[in-house]
C-alpha cells in the first residue's frame, strides 16, 4: 500500500508541476539523483522496471502530446540508469573485479553527464576517489 501511495503521490506531483510549467524538469532531476543515492538497496532496482515504469507509461500516455514527450524522455532516463546501476551492482566484490566495477562507474557517469544530472555525477566522482 505504501508503495502504491507513494507512487501516485509521485504521479500527482509531476501532473501537477506540468500543468503549472509546462515542464517536469524540477521533479526528475531529484528522482533520478534519489535513484543514484539509493541505487544500493535491494530491489530498488526491479521495483523501478517492474511497478513505476509501467504505471508513468500509462500516465504519461493519457496526456498531451508534450506531457508524452516529456513522460517518454523521462521512462527512457529511468529505464537506461536502472540498467546501468544493476549492471555496476552485478559485479562481485574482490579486488580481482576493481576494474570491472570502476569500468561500470564511468559508464554510469558518463551517462549522467550527457543526461545533464550534475548531482549525482558528482557523487559518483566521489565514490571513485575513495
Amino acid at each position: 500500500k505504501i508503495r502504491s501511495a507513494s507512487l501516485q503521490i509521485l504521479i500527482d506531483l509531476l501532473v501537477l508541476i506540468f500543468e503549472k510549467k509546462q515542464n517536469i524538469s524540477t521533479v526528475t532531476g531529484p528522482i533520478i539523483q534519489t535513484i543514484c543515492r539509493f541505487s544500493n538497496h535491494d530491489n530498488l532496482l526491479e521495483n523501478s522496471k517492474e511497478f513505476v515504469v509501467p504505471k508513468l507509461q500509462e500516465v504519461f500516455s493519457n496526456g498531451s502530446k508534450e506531457f508524452q514527450e516529456l513522460g517518454s524522455i523521462f521512462i527512457q532516463d529511468l529505464v537506461q540508469l536502472s540498467s546501468l546501476l544493476h549492471e555496476s551492482k552485478q559485479i562481485p566484490d574482490g579486488n580481482e573485479w576493481e576494474d570491472e566495477r570502476t569500468i561500470a562507474t564511468l559508464k554510469v557517469m558518463e551517462y549522467l553527464r550527457k543526461a545533464q544530472h550534475p548531482e549525482p555525477y558528482i557523487a559518483f566522482v566521489h565514490q571513485l576517489s575513495k
